[in-house]
Order: structure tokens, then C-alpha cells, then sequence
């Protein structure tokens, strides 16, 4: 499974037709795979293979301030798909559109937030999310 793994970043999601800025995350993770299905017939000497689709999944931590924080575990029982961008370093403003007046490393696709928590370990509260993926992600 191809991989990319990041310590800081941040995150976009298109809402109501424009990028905005929602967090600052760290120990973030891309995952994707092609899913492929065994095709094999009787009497083959060696298993065929089918490439099926695409999966994958992005996950990343994040510190919030309580009352402030855009609350991705909302969109988990609303089924939202999200159009969203990670971009490694900011740009003033950041803009992942097209990936154009934006020269640093990011990625963007499309998904669905499955899984979030939060917690107050101690001092700041940290919540960390996991989007499964629908489409192949862009990498720029």
C-alpha cells in the first residue's frame, strides 16, 4: 500500500463553495491501494488476479480549542462527503484549487469521515479523525 506520512500540515475542506482553513494536524497519514480480486478459474497453475477499484484513507491528529473546532465527527452520522486538501506548508492564503500559486507539497480528493475522537489528555484537547477515501487522491 502506497504511503505518505506527514508530522505537520494542515487541512482544507470545500464548504459552501469556497476552501476553508479547519485545522493544523500532525502525524497525518495517506494510504491508498488498488483492491484486486482473484480470478482464477479451475485448472489454472498459478492464481490470476483482477485489479477491482481503489481504497484507501487519510488520518491525522489535531489540537482544538474547546468551543472553536469544526467538528468533523458531526459529518460521521450525516454521511457528508468532503472534499478536502492536505497542504504541508501554509501559503497566505492557502489555495489548494487546481493546486495552482501553491508550490508546497499537498494532496486533495474526496471521502468520508468514518471514525473521530476527542480527548483532553491534559491541558489542550486532541481530536483525531480517519476519512476513507471514494476517489483516487491527487498528489502535487
Amino acid at each position: 500500500m502506497p504511503r505518505i506520512v506527514g508530522k505537520q500540515g494542515s487541512l482544507l475542506l470545500f464548504l459552501l463553495g469556497a476552501w476553508n482553513y479547519v485545522a493544523d494536524i500532525y502525524d497525518w497519514q495517506l494510504a491508498y491501494e488498488m483492491v484486486t480480486l482473484d480470478a482464477s478459474i479451475k485448472g489454472d497453475s498459478a492464481q490470476r488476479l483482477e485489479i477491482s477499484h481503489g481504497q484507501g484513507r487519510l488520518t491525522a491528529k489535531r489540537y482544538v480549542q474547546v468551543g472553536g473546532a469544526f467538528a468533523l465527527g458531526d459529518t460521521i452520522t450525516a454521511g457528508v462527503r468532503l472534499d478536502w486538501a492536505v497542504v504541508t506548508v501554509d501559503t497566505v492564503p492557502p489555495t489548494p484549487t487546481g493546486f495552482s500559486g501553491n508550490i508546497s507539497a499537498k494532496a486533495q480528493g474526496t471521502g468520508y469521515v468514518v471514525r473521530a475522537t476527542m480527548g483532553a489528555p491534559r491541558g489542550m484537547v486532541q481530536d483525531d479523525f480517519e476519512l476513507q477515501l471514494d476517489t483516487l487522491p491527487v498528489i502535487g
